[in-house]
């Protein structure tokens, strides 16, 4: 998060918990924090503690509305929410160390992330990440991005039966 970013995020908390609050020390403290996670972070190679294996990631997506549904060229448009959640032993920390601090937030840039692809996309972009995403570190390494996602797809259709039919369409892979 930059520096200002924080600046203004710790005056209005000065504004509302003037007690419980050392603004300089935060942002003092967060900016150690992120030096420190993020100094000999390399962001292509899979936090995998053992060097192999899998690594278990947590995907959910939660549709919310089709929001254009075109069957002459079986495609549709959605509109659906994303969380990903996944260890990355590497981002791990101690609150104590740092001001009591158990999470922050970064770009999504500066991150190992997923590969997730659409199997089945309507147009050229087929990756669910954004650079403009951000993601949430907390301090045991645990991971997590929740986004609203538009996504375009496309899927062989039997409309034999329509309004009375069932479609499935497998998105991810």
């Amino acid at each position: 998060m930059p520096r200002y970013m924080l600046q203004v995020v710790c005056a209005l908390m000065t504004v509302f918990y003037p007690a419980h609050l050392n603004c300089q020390i935060i942002v003092a403290q967060t900016e150690l924090l992120l030096t420190d996670l993020f100094s000999d972070y390399n962001k292509i190679i899979p936090p995998r503690e053992d060097g192999g294996g899998a690594l278990e990631v947590q995907i959910e997506m939660f549709p919310k509305y089709i929001r254009e549904f075109d069957e002459v060229s079986e495609s549709f448009v959605y509109i659906a929410g994303l969380l990903m959640l996944w260890k990355d032993y590497r981002l791990a920390w101690d609150p104590t160390n740092y001001a009591g601090i158990d999470t922050v937030t970064v770009p999504v840039t500066q991150v190992w992330t997923p590969e997730i692809i659409l199997a089945s996309p309507a147009t050229k972009e087929m990756y669910i990440l954004q650079p403009w995403n951000q993601v949430r570190v907390e301090n045991d390494g645990q991971v997590s991005i929740v986004q609203a996602i538009l996504v375009q797809s496309s899927c062989s259709l039997n409309v034999k039966f329509y309004p009375f039919d069932t479609q499935s369409c497998d998105i991810c892979r």
